[in-house]
């Protein structure tokens, strides 16, 4: 039997049975029953897409004549000794990750959209990082979603790596006003 669920946060301790109905359940009731109503058939996916490095950077090299003459001054030295060339490296090539990244995360964003039902776009930790959604599917949509992501993912995977997480209690979504 499949049912919809409510996570709560990690490491929530509820010392009895009754201490949960009387201090967690009846006093949010309401919210609870219309939250598990709104997630029936529904559920959370995440979906990563991350820049395959080597790729992307030999692009950056091919593309941008001062990546391609920093990485040839720093080449066969030691970090003593080119040490502001590597810096400048360093700050040229994010700033070329972080020119690309919107391109590619819109692009990912608008191939899926139309088969979710609500979308989370998650901040990004690394340079690399293109996009990360959580994203909420009518469980009669998933095979919908799934293709749609794997459209994308084939048109981009020569440059992009795809993960999909899923499916998942709808952490993302609990608690968002509609």
């Amino acid at each position: 039997m499949h049912a919809p669920v409510l996570p709560m946060a990690f490491g929530t301790i509820i010392p009895s049975e009754a201490e949960l109905i009387q201090n967690v359940l009846l006093p949010n009731e309401n919210e609870h029953s219309a939250l598990l109503e709104h997630f029936t058939g529904s559920v959370q996916f995440t979906v990563r897409a991350r820049y395959l490095r080597d790729e992307v950077l030999a692009d950056l090299v091919a593309e941008n004549p001062d990546v391609a003459r920093l990485r040839e001054t720093i080449a066969g030295t030691t970090e003593t000794q080119t040490r502001q060339a590597r810096i400048q490296l360093g700050e040229l090539i994010v700033q070329a990750f972080d020119q690309i990244r919107p391109h590619h995360a819109e692009h990912i964003v608008t191939a899926i959209q139309p088969v979710v039902q609500q979308m989370q776009q998650r901040e990004v930790g690394q340079v690399e990082d293109v996009v990360e959604l959580a994203v909420l599917v009518s469980s009669d949509e998933v095979k919908r979603f799934e293709d749609a992501l794997e459209s994308v993912a084939s048109e981009l995977h020569a440059r992009i790596d795809f993960q999909l997480l899923g499916p998942q209690a709808p952490y993302d979504f609990v608690g968002i006003d509609e």
